[in-house]
């Protein structure tokens, strides 16, 4: 195990498990909290390492890997491991459990003809992807659709959401500050759908439904504050409240301007109003404003 910090590639850790001595490593993959290793090699056995005590806690079984090089994959949200078999399977196991998932059917799995070698996930939709050493059958892409109400009320990982709006996240949060019709910083689920597409991205109506479930939570609402926090990737949070500061000093700028520029008009409409009451009277009642009239009143 290496060290990426600061590209200095260190060494920090030399992982000697007894259980794959002498055996051929196929894969590794790390979770994305960093917590979790999966090891596959090539005894027929998936494997997975705690990398704070770096001992085996889940070993999961079924597929046959004992000649060819096969590859495993996780799930986004870290739920699930996925790999390939020399027999042309996919297995799926559940990764708290170590058990095989029983969610969707054997005979609902692709099963490819000859080797299938390698395995991936879709980071946003229930996607998968499977190659097989195959002529007939080089790549298979397979979508797992489930029923409608369960996908109504699953929420999406925050994870996840990130994933989604990878890329994307400062134009988003500009366009929600112009959707949010109210002007109160929180924005409904028509708001939030219609921030989201204005971006024109590939995101489907399900997805925006799961993240807005994710991000508003029991309030039926995304607090737009909020969301900055907890989803703005490094340093763009800061940008966008700076942004957002100099736009209020600006507008502040313009209505000073536009404040003085009504009150010089105003000025300059009652000059103008009582020059012509001046050129209205006749020659020898002209004189002064203010003056006194023979009359001894003041002219107006």
């Amino acid at each position: 195990v290496w060290s990426l910090a600061r590209h200095s590639f260190d060494l920090i850790k030399e992982v000697e498990e007894p259980e794959v001595k002498g055996d051929a490593i196929n894969c590794l993959r790390l979770d994305r909290s960093g917590k979790r290793l999966v090891l596959l090699a090539r005894d027929n056995m998936v494997r997975m390492m705690d990398t704070d005590r770096w001992q085996v806690t889940h070993r999961f079984s079924g597929l046959r890997s004992s000649l060819h090089q096969i590859r495993c994959d996780l799930s986004p949200d870290g739920k699930l491991l996925m790999s390939g078999s020399e027999d042309g399977q996919v297995f799926v196991w559940n990764t708290d459990t170590g058990e095989q998932d029983t969610t969707v059917p054997r005979d609902k799995m692709p099963h490819l003809r000859g080797l299938c070698t390698d395995v991936a996930w879709n980071p946003a939709e229930r996607i998968i992807a499977c190659c097989a050493f195959s002529r007939k059958h080089p790549v298979v892409v397979q979508k797992y659709e489930r029923d409608a109400d369960v996908m109504a009320v699953e929420e999406m990982a925050e994870d996840e959401v990130r994933d989604v709006l990878q890329g994307q996240f400062s134009e988003l949060a500009e366009a929600f500050k112009r959707m949010d019709k109210s002007g109160d910083g929180k924005l409904q689920l028509d708001e939030f759908r219609d921030g989201v597409t204005s971006l024109e991205s590939e995101v489907t109506e399900m997805q925006i439904f799961r993240m807005f479930k994710t991000i508003a939570g029991s309030a039926d609402e995304i607090e737009l504050e909020d969301f900055i926090r907890r989803f703005a990737p490094a340093g763009t949070a800061e940008e966008l409240r700076a942004k957002s500061t100099l736009d209020q000093v600006k507008s502040r700028q313009s209505h000073t301007k536009v404040t003085a520029t009504s009150r010089g008009k105003a000025t300059l409409g009652l000059l103008e109003e009582l020059s012509s009451e001046v050129r209205r009277r006749p020659r020898g009642e002209r004189g002064n404003v203010g003056e006194p009239t023979e009359t001894g009143h003041r002219r107006q």
